[in-house]
């Protein structure tokens, strides 16, 4: 036996080809089989370099070292679609898929924005009885609808229902936005086994709109939260793919960006002969994260920045937003609570980090277009009501856990107790 996993990459997508095998086969439990029946990676494609191909051998000879793989390309013509999606007939070859392995029984088909985070061996202990497919349930109310992201074949019933001339036909016919997703949606209908959703679980969902879970009955925050972590292959849609900008605008203007983007760059870093070439991607996107990130800020703030003008930010709100000011609330609050003082330590160093953070993006969106730039707080209308404010408990507190938190080599946190009472006491 042998575990037939297939993709669909140009030329520009072959490294990303080569991260997802190199990310299934370090997600592979070794412990689990004495047999090591190997992996067979089918890439379709309608042209491959001699340089790619070069690579895919050497990835192969180095993963083979962990775990039995063998990597097949196909290249193939697309002549007979005539329909591409966005601008690329490559994707419609999955629907040669049966003709292509034509000696195989079963095959799973994965797109390429994915993380694997679970052994995939266990997809093909899935018994797909009478179903031509097995795909995961949706996100969304579409009914029966599914994503072609993930798709487990039955090949033998695929090649016996005449399904790859059914599917080709139906999309030169129907011309349809999404050719190989709609024509599989609609040529296999009720021949298709549902899965979990955690099998192609895309967390970005919750960004369609604000109402996404009021819109989707079988999904709510609660079980959206479960799939978040204890889901086993991510799907980056609905938001940056894991090469593009981490602040790239996505689906309906949203800015959303994945908890997964990392973790995939952890693994795709590590692969066998293509490291080098993700490597420079990767270090392209932070070097350019920063100013992706002041460029999108700037773009929101202009589009509010007239009702700022004219309704000006008032200075006692800038003011009460300050670290000494928000670090004194707190400690207040935290003396009017049941456990007092046991996580106070914790809330100031996320207040700390948070001020840190929104003081960064400040400088940043502020550099890259000065019109954002904010008044000094003596300048504002109203900064009488920040001089009142300095004499608050809040912010007298928080001026004195800032100052001894600086001089802690030199006593300050020693000190900080006896000055919060004088303060106190005072006050």
């Amino acid at each position: 036996m042998s575990f037939n996993i297939a993709f669909c990459a140009d030329e520009a997508y072959i490294k990303f080809a080569a991260a997802m095998i190199n990310n299934i086969v370090l997600k592979t439990n070794l412990k689990l089989s004495h047999k090591k029946d190997p992996y067979i990676f089918h890439i379709l494609s309608d042209k491959i370099g001699e340089l790619n191909l070069k690579k895919l051998a050497q990835l192969e000879l180095e993963l083979s070292k962990i775990y039995p793989i063998k990597i097949n390309t196909h290249i193939l013509d697309c002549d007979e679609f005539e329909v591409s999606y966005k601008g690329s007939y490559v994707s419609n070859l999955i629907l040669k898929i049966g003709s292509v392995l034509k000696d195989e029984k079963r095959v799973l088909c994965l797109d390429l924005d994915m993380f694997v985070l679970c052994d995939l061996r266990e997809i093909f202990s899935i018994d797909l009885k009478d179903k031509v497919l097995a795909a995961a349930k949706n996100h969304t109310n579409f009914g029966k609808w599914f994503n072609t992201g993930f798709l487990y074949i039955n090949l033998s019933l695929w090649r016996e229902r005449n399904l790859e001339q059914k599917t080709i036909e139906y999309i030169n016919t129907h011309k349809p936005d999404l050719p190989d997703q709609s024509a599989i949606n609609f040529c296999t209908k009720d021949q298709v086994m549902i899965l979990p959703m955690l099998y192609n679980f895309y967390p970005h969902n919750k960004y369609y709109s604000k109402s996404f879970f009021d819109d989707n009955l079988h999904i709510n925050e609660a079980s959206h939260n479960l799939l978040l972590r204890s889901a086993k292959i991510i799907h980056f849609l609905q938001g940056p793919k894991p090469w593009h900008s981490a602040f790239l605008k996505s689906y309906k203007n949203q800015l959303c960006i994945s908890i997964f983007r990392q973790p995939w760059w952890n693994f795709a870093l590590k692969t066998p002969a293509f490291d080098k070439e993700l490597r420079a991607i990767y270090n392209v996107l932070k070097n350019r994260e920063c100013e992706d990130l002041a460029l999108y800020t700037s773009i929101e703030l202009e589009s509010i920045w007239d009702n700022f003008q004219n309704n000006k930010v008032l200075a006692i709100q800038r003011f009460k937003n300050s670290l000494e000011y928000r670090l004194g609330f707190a400690l207040i609050r935290a003396s009017k609570s049941p456990f007092k003082y046991t996580f106070l330590i914790f809330t100031f160093l996320k207040i700390y980090l948070s001020a840190k953070i929104e003081n960064k993006i400040y400088e940043l969106i502020s550099r890259h277009n000065p019109r954002l730039k904010l008044e000094k707080l003596e300048k504002c209308d109203d900064y009488i009501d920040v001089i009142n404010a300095k004499r608050h408990l809040s912010y007298r507190f928080g001026l004195c856990i800032v100052k001894n938190f600086k001089t802690w080599y030199k006593g300050g946190l020693f000190r900080l107790y006896f000055e919060l009472k004088k303060i106190e006491k005072e006050f």
